[in-house]
C-alpha cells in the first residue's frame, strides 16, 4: 500500500485545499507568478482523513499531501516536496488546533494491515513545536532500512507519533 501522514484531534479539523490543486494551464501558472519547477510554501493540503480511529484514539484527522510541480520536462508533474516554509505552515494550523483543544497528534503510518505495529512516540510542549518537528515526522520511514525486526522473518512496519501538547 503506501505511507500516510496525518493530523489528529478531538476537535473537528478544517481541510486545507492547496490553490494549486487543480491542473493549471502553463500560461496561467506564468500569470500567477510561477516558474516551472516552482513549490510554493502553500502548495499542500489537508483533507479529511475518515481513517483516524483505526491508529489512534483521536476522532477527527486531516491527512498531509503535498501538491504537485511541474517538473523540468514539459508537461510533466510530480509530487512536491516537504519544504522548510510547508513545515512551518502546517506547524502554524497545529498551533491553531491547539487553541481550541490540549493536544493535537501527528502521525506517519503505513496504510495496510501487518503484524501490529510498533510506535515510535515522542512529545513535545506546544511552546517548543515548530516546522522541523512536522519534516521530521513527514520523512520518517515506516520501514527504516536495517530493521532488525522485519531482517529476521518479521513484517511489521513502524508507525510514528508526536504528541503535541499546549
Amino acid at each position: 500500500m503506501s505511507q500516510c501522514s496525518f493530523i489528529a484531534a478531538n476537535v473537528p479539523l478544517e481541510e486545507v485545499v492547496s490553490p494549486y490543486s487543480g491542473a493549471m494551464p502553463i500560461n496561467e501558472a506564468a500569470a500567477a507568478g510561477l516558474r516551472p519547477g516552482e513549490d510554493p510554501a502553500d502548495n499542500f493540503s489537508l483533507p479529511g482523513f475518515p481513517f483516524a480511529r483505526s491508529y489512534c484514539g483521536m476522532d477527527y484527522a486531516v491527512s498531509i499531501e503535498m501538491g504537485f510541480i511541474r517538473a523540468n520536462a514539459p508537461g510533466l508533474l510530480r509530487s512536491g516536496d516537504m519544504t522548510p516554509e510547508k513545515a512551518e505552515r502546517i506547524a502554524d494550523y497545529v498551533r491553531g488546533v491547539l487553541k481550541r483543544t490540549d493536544a493535537v497528534e501527528l502521525w506517519t503510518v503505513w496504510l495496510s494491515e501487518y503484524d501490529p505495529p510498533r510506535i515510535k512516540e515522542r512529545r513535545v510542549a506546544a511552546s517548543d513545536f515548530g516546522g522541523a518537528d512536522v519534516a521530521e515526522l513527514y520523512s520518517a520511514s515506516c520501514w527504516p532500512p536495517g530493521d532488525p525486526v522485519n531482517r529476521f522473518g518479521g513484517d511489521r512496519p513502524t508507525y510514528h507519533r508526536l504528541r503535541v501538547e499546549a
